[in-house]
């Protein structure tokens, strides 16, 4: 939707607009500098661009951009107190409550993120250059709140997967591939032993299609799926 700006818009930022997916929906979004964002599920983002920058804010979820060339006017993505600069090049930022994570599949980033003196209470930019097929993970709360992590083009493509419609796992343990798996829908999907939790799992399954995943860990494991009044419970 538009936000009202009664400003002349030759002379003036054009107003902000705003974008949302809602639970396992996904959503493709040509901007008007035919840079393109692929929304995740349960998405919302602000696109502000202006006559210097081209300005988008992650409110919550995660977003895939492929940015075009504009040396003029860098395109910024904001995700919480972080922020992600790059010129032209593609890559996914993903904000989990206080956590983000960023993929760069092509290009180069500068990733910048505020720091407070606990001496002074000043505040100051910490800026990391990620490049072609690295990620960053960034947890205020460890002990090293940046982690970047060089990965290969087969993982790359892996974690990026969601913008074709498709989960992709390699060996995670059943509890994230479950927490991953219910972004996409309602269900509260319950595991009722600790050891089956840690169980691995791999395969691809379609966004949405927690039936599959069903399936996978009857025949794999021998788990029962029980449908309930809270749910589903996954159990042996």
């Amino acid at each position: 939707m538009w936000l009202v700006n009664v400003s002349s818009p030759q002379l003036h930022d054009p107003p902000v607009q705003l974008y949302e997916t809602s639970i396992g929906e996904q959503r493709t979004i040509v901007l008007a500098d035919h840079s393109t964002m692929r929304l995740n599920t349960n998405t919302l983002v602000e696109v502000d661009y202006r006559v210097r920058e081209r300005r988008v804010r992650l409110v919550k979820g995660e977003a895939l951009f492929d940015v075009a060339k504009d040396h003029t006017r860098p395109f910024i993505v904001y995700a919480g107190a972080d922020t992600v600069r790059a010129v032209g090049t593609r890559f996914s930022v993903r904000l989990q409550q206080e956590n983000v994570e960023v993929v760069v599949s092509e290009g180069q980033v500068a990733f910048s993120r505020a720091v407070v003196d606990s001496r002074t209470g000043g505040v100051t930019a910490q800026t990391s250059v990620l490049r072609q097929k690295q990620t960053a993970w960034i947890d205020d709360r460890a002990s090293t709140p940046i982690e970047i992590t060089t990965i290969g083009n087969k993982e790359t493509e892996r974690r990026l997967s969601w913008a074709t419609g498709v989960l992709e796992f390699n060996g995670e343990p059943l509890e994230k591939v479950v927490a991953e798996i219910t972004r996409y829908t309602p269900l509260h999907i319950r595991i009722a032993q600790p050891e089956l939790r840690r169980m691995p799992v791999g395969g691809r399954f379609r966004v949405g299609d927690t039936e599959a995943l069903f399936d996978a860990v009857r025949a794999s494991f021998g788990v029962r799926v029980i449908y309930d009044a809270d749910g589903v419970l996954l159990t042996y």
